[in-house]
């Protein structure tokens, strides 16, 4: 039961503590005026990886690296599985002669952070071109614009 609980205590400081480095790096790299696409692609990735790289440097140190390769396999095939999901749960229906969004099916936990920028393109007749080009920097949905808008 004690493990249990340090299981459970050790996976939510961990969490907490990429969040704050997160955070932390980012209102840094902000203040020294980087852009933001330089600091997602560095900083969030790092921060996102962190868990697993330290899960997989420990285990190396204490000379269990089959629980590292398991980390690295079963990593790429959760991410891989993920993606693959979230194409099918995503459609768009474009006009193929303007490029218009005319509708959208979106079925996912958080597709309310999608829903309101489709519908303000959709009134504006904003080109699906337009969401799909954007860098997006919020790392759950928003990336969803570029393969949804394929």
């Amino acid at each position: 039961m004690l493990s249990f609980i340090l299981l459970i205590a050790g996976l939510a400081i961990l969490v907490k503590c990429a969040d704050i480095f997160v955070d932390g790096s980012s209102n840094i790299a902000k203040a020294f005026g980087i852009p933001s696409l330089i600091i997602g692609l560095t900083i969030v990735a790092f921060g996102t990886s962190a868990p697993e790289a330290a899960v997989s440097i420990t285990a190396g140190i204490k000379g269990s690296n089959e629980i590292s390769i398991g980390n690295v396999v079963g990593s790429n095939i959760c991410n891989s599985l993920l993606i693959l999901g979230f194409c099918g749960l995503f459609k768009a229906l474009i006009n193929p002669a303007n490029n218009q969004i005319l509708g959208v099916t979106l079925y996912g936990a958080e597709s309310y952070e999608l829903i309101n920028q489709i519908s303000m393109a959709m009134k504006m007749k904003i080109p699906a071109n337009i969401l799909r080009d954007q860098i997006y920097t919020h790392p759950t949905m928003s990336e969803s614009f570029n393969d949804l808008f394929k």
